[in-house]
């Protein structure tokens, strides 16, 4: 019989750890969280600006879970709790603690980053108590975040007419109203058209035609684009432009200078949870639930031929940018065995910019061993699970790996003509030493990497060129892209808001209440997700802001650190809020979301109104809730399968996974049963009945009727209608 039982969050790291801890070690999971606030009402007490009295309960799903763990923890020595080494998994320990009535001296919380043999008997050597601050920090959150999501949450359900059960909170409608301030810029944004003059140049010697090259010329005048950055060297004014064009016809090119100098390309830091999520987004389109599953499929193990299964890579939520020193001289040692030590990094090392307000409890994202090469793993690893791996594993390596090293050259040329003299500037750069390049290259540009491999030609000062031709570029400003999910996550963590471990829900929450649509991978609000947000900026502006989002998560800091008490702060800012709530309901005003249809109802003869519900529209009775007559809106498209019989029209629905049509003929005990997963071609009908045409994800267009014996239907999809 087991002496010790060892409590993890995720039942896929049983059989990892049990076969590192071997057979008196019992390992057993509670499949996240055990305990929670109840479901209905604030779940605690506030007393003289003190919370007191926080009421949790067992999680529905939860209760057989928690009396299996009891039943075990009964008939061992001693508990160990292995829960994550963040925040959230020491709260889960001590919730866990807490239920089972485990006594302190059989208690024992363990924490390792990685799950290797080396790192998680060096745990169990060195076991300590559940930090009970870094709990307090936890629970201040979940208390915040109740006191916050539930008077928010109703405010806006009962402010805004035509939906229900509306969803606000702390940090999700930060992330929205970051979303449409992006798009207000993007609508009050004006383009401007500018033109840029570049010539392409060669120098004769000895009669020798040498390399073309081109050259830009100076204007020293700039425009601020949308991203906000600039462009350099423009000319604003078509008249100007025709007239340097006129001049320059009969220019003559002389080399006024030519300077060359050396320039570093600083090898990339190791991943954090945000990098790693942006990467493998514009690389592999993953976003970042999809990127995260994955790691935690890495970080729990991997079963590889003759050995036990383990953990391939470190935790993988973390802000921080450090390695330990011993994965350093491993990586090290592997660098100067496998490229030679002019690969390795300066001894010197370089200073690494923290991320703001970022808890550095864990080391940055990398392989637990850098010897298990991507290739060496493959055949171990699925598709998603090996480009995850490669990425972490050719990032952390590069990491230590020597500077890339640029010769780079800038010629300023003369273009002499008769009524005036104009500067041209051609650069160019050519590798000189390739450094971490020499294995990786991040498909997103670093801010100090701009560098590409373009040589000019060996020129002196005073050679005499000649114009090939003369190009003008015309372009506008653009205005600020859309937020791609890794954009929007890049952006909450600048900001301070949020913690590598809620990004990918924030996001997902976003989505899942029809707040905002992803086309294209860029998120746009829908006319939903700008009336709750305007409500809330209406009325909540100081909560619902990125500073008060920032300066939370800096107060939860301090309560982890000890700096600030969790009981006062919380009931503080719970009387606080109080007044807001308060206040904002005596001031409020409701936003109507329905519209006007042009029919009636067919029971009351109320004007029936177009209403909106998971993304798909539908029409209801004007006179709801005492009359309750709906009808789901008929899109103009005859139904392929039962039209014939039964005049079957499709119809909206929407899903948890968006909108799609159904017929109208559909019953849950029968009917017809054709489901159609396509868009609405809105500017094209069909010539031959003046049906509307739909189009399939993959970019045709067709007359589903008229072309119903070809066409293949999506019958046998499973949505919840």
């Amino acid at each position: 019989m087991a002496k010790f039982l060892v409590i993890v969050e995720s039942p896929a790291k049983v059989k990892t750890i049990g076969k590192i801890l071997g057979k008196d070690y019992l390992i057993a999971a509670t499949m996240g969280h055990v305990r929670d606030l109840p479901k209905y009402g604030m779940g605690f007490k506030v007393d003289g600006n003190r919370v007191s009295e926080i009421n949790y309960v067992v999680i529905d799903g939860k209760k057989q879970t928690v009396k299996e763990l009891k039943s075990k923890s009964k008939n061992v020595d001693l508990v160990y709790l292995a829960t994550d080494p963040d925040r959230e998994g020491e709260a889960i320990a001590w919730h866990v603690a807490e239920e089972l009535q485990i006594d302190k001296s059989s208690l024992r919380r363990v924490v390792f980053h990685e799950i290797t043999p080396g790192a998680v008997k060096d745990a169990f050597g060195s076991p300590r108590e559940i930090n009970k601050l870094l709990v307090d920090a936890q629970q201040a959150r979940r208390l915040v975040d109740r006191i916050v999501g539930f008077p928010l949450s109703r405010y806006v359900t009962n402010n805004i007419i035509g939906y229900s059960k509306l969803s606000a909170g702390r940090v999700q409608s930060v992330a929205l109203l970051l979303i449409i301030d992006r798009e207000n810029k993007i609508e009050k944004f004006k383009s401007q058209k500018y033109w840029q003059i570049k010539t392409l140049l060669f120098c004769t010697k000895n009669d020798t035609k040498a390399d073309t090259f081109s050259a830009i010329l100076q204007t020293k005048k700039s425009l601020k684009t949308g991203k906000g950055s600039s462009v350099q060297n423009v000319i604003i004014a078509l008249e100007e432009v025709e007239k340097i064009k006129t001049n320059l016809a009969t220019a003559k090119y002389i080399v006024k200078s030519i300077n060359v100098k050396e320039k570093k390309v600083s090898s990339p830091v190791p991943f954090i949870t945000t990098t790693l999520q942006r990467e493998a987004s514009v690389k592999y389109k993953f976003n970042a639930n999809r990127t995260m599953r994955i790691a935690q499929q890495l970080y729990e193990g991997i079963s590889l031929e003759g050995a036990d299964q383990e953990g391939l890579i470190t935790y993988m939520r973390t802000d921080s940018r450090t390695l330990s020193k011993d994965a350093q001289n491993e990586i090290k040692k592997y660098i100067s065995t496998n490229f030679g030590f002019e690969y390795l990094a300066s001894s010197r090392g370089k200073k690494i910019a923290k991320v703001k307000g970022a808890q550095e409890a864990h080391e940055a994202i990398r392989p637990t061993s850098i010897s298990r090469t991507p290739s060496s793993l493959k055949k171990y690893l699925d598709s998603d699970q090996y480009k995850i791996y490669e990425l972490i594993w050719n990032r952390t390596l590069s990491s230590q790996m020597a500077d890339a090293l640029y010769t780079v050259t800038t010629i300023e040329i003369d273009a002499k003509t008769s009524t005036q003299d104009y500067v041209f500037k051609a650069s160019g750069s050519q590798i000189k030493f390739d450094g971490f390049k020499k294995l990786y290259t991040s498909v997103i540009v670093e801010e100090n990497d701009n560098e590409s491999d373009s040589q000019l030609p060996v020129l002196e000062k005073g050679d005499i060129l000649s114009s090939k031709n003369l190009n003008i570029d015309v372009r506008e400003t653009k205005p600020p892209p859309r937020f791609s999910e890794s954009d929007l996550i890049r952006e909450l963590e600048s900001e301070g808001i949020g913690r590598p471990s809620t990004y990918a829900s924030i996001v997902s929450r976003i989505r899942d209440q029809m707040y905002v649509n992803l086309e294209r991978n860029r998120f746009i609000p829908t006319k939903l997700g700008i009336a709750v947000s305007s409500i809330l900026a209406r009325s909540f502006i100081d909560i619902v802001n990125v500073n008060f989002t920032s300066d939370l998560e800096n107060s939860l800091d301090a309560i982890a650190t000890g700096e600030m008490n969790m009981p006062k702060f919380v009931g503080e800012f719970d009387s606080s809020f109080k007044e807001s709530v308060k206040l904002a309901r005596e001031t409020s005003a409701k936003i109507d979301m329905r519209e006007e249809s042009g029919m009636s109802c067919k029971q009351c003869e109320n004007p029936l109104l177009i209403i909106e519900y998971k993304g798909a529209k539908f029409l209801g009775c004007k006179g709801y809730p005492v009359c309750k007559y709906s009808e789901p809106m008929q899109i103009g498209v005859k139904c392929p399968q039962c039209w014939d019989e039964q005049g079957g029209q499709l119809v909206e629905r929407g899903s948890k996974r968006g909108v799609f049509y159904a017929c109208n003929k559909w019953k849950r005990n029968g009917g017809c049963n054709y489901i159609f997963n396509g868009d609405i071609s809105e500017d094209e009908n069909c010539s031959n009945c003046d049906s509307k045409l739909l189009r399939y994800k993959k970019g045709k267009s067709e007359c589903i009727y008229c072309n119903r014996d070809n066409q293949l239907s999506e019958v046998a999809i499973k949505v919840d209608i």
